[in-house]
């Protein structure tokens, strides 16, 4: 059976990231809930381009700028919103071969294998990661699946005011 590396782990061992620097984003990412890589790129531990063109090498992952790729809406179709919210992944685009389709999803940590699984079981059909700039996934989820609008509030009623009561059908 293969060992999964954490992320996390991986850039450590590669010389990427400092362990002490990791350690400090793992102790942020208990309280604030932002992905490490996010953090890791806000902190300046590392560049976004270079955890991005890393993850792409040492996974054999596509990597691509969401900016310059044009996203297929029968790939956003087949990926709920909450689903990708969630885990923080852009449905890109759909690839047959050999008779079978799969949904290539951007995310900034591919090897996310939760995110994953359940991408494939709301979207019935095999998921693919490619990795993108945690930025540009914000953005394009922002775009793709804007936020539902709020119901209205009720109304205020004066102090001691009764609504008027349901009007009887007949």
């Amino acid at each position: 059976m293969e060992t999964v590396v954490p992320l996390g782990q991986l850039l450590v061992t590669s010389g990427l990231v400092a362990q002490a620097a990791l350690d400090e984003v793992l102790a942020l990412d208990q309280t604030d809930g932002r992905r490490v890589t996010e953090l890791l790129a806000e902190k300046g531990f590392v560049r976004p381009h270079v955890l991005a063109q890393f993850l792409s090498h040492q996974l054999a992952c596509p990597w691509g700028s969401l900016q310059r790729v044009e996203i297929a809406p029968e790939a956003v179709e087949k990926l709920p919103g909450d689903v990708a919210r969630r885990h923080h992944m852009v449905p890109v685009h759909l690839r047959t071969s050999r008779g079978s389709t799969a949904l290539y999803v951007a995310m900034d940590d591919p090897t996310d294998d939760v995110a994953l699984s359940e991408a494939t079981t709301a979207a019935k059909m095999p998921v693919k990661p490619m990795v993108a700039l945690a930025s540009e996934i914000k953005e394009q989820l922002a775009e793709l699946y804007p936020p539902l609008p709020s119901p209205a509030p009720p109304p205020v009623l004066p102090l001691g005011a009764f609504p008027p009561p349901p009007t009887a059908e007949r």
